[in-house]
């Protein structure tokens, strides 16, 4: 997995005093959210039952609601535009970097995140 801002991919590894400012950031929004969830790991994360919709079936002469809610699929970014302290940059998520056969590292081709109501987030893949 890999975070890069400005195509530059940060390094998350070591004390989250160390790095760019970008990084110390990042390092210490995974840090607080390590503690909040410590031992609940692996997150689940869910659409809530408010955000379900019912099907309803129609026919001629009959209409029918399902009992069983449905949930609406969510296309997450993969690549995002943001304000940080006051300069704009790019944010671009990637599960791996590949070689684009020159050399250069480069964010691997997918750009969005399908979110189908249910995702399972371990420890390991926490950012």
């Amino acid at each position: 997995m890999a975070i890069l801002i400005d195509d530059v991919k940060l390094d998350l590894k070591g004390s989250p005093n160390v790095g760019t400012k970008e990084e110390k950031f990042v390092k210490e929004a995974i840090e607080k959210i390590r503690e909040e969830f410590k031992g609940r790991f692996p997150l689940l994360i869910t659409y809530g039952d408010h955000m379900g919709f019912k099907q309803v079936f129609t026919t001629e002469n009959w209409s029918r609601t399902m009992t069983s809610t449905g949930f609406p699929k969510k296309t997450i970014p993969t690549k995002k535009n943001v304000e940080f302290f006051g300069t704009q940059i790019s944010v671009r998520y990637a599960d791996d970097l590949v070689n684009d056969g020159t050399g250069n590292l480069v964010p691997e081709p997918k750009r969005k995140i399908d979110f189908e109501g249910k995702l399972l987030i371990p420890e390991s893949k926490i950012d």
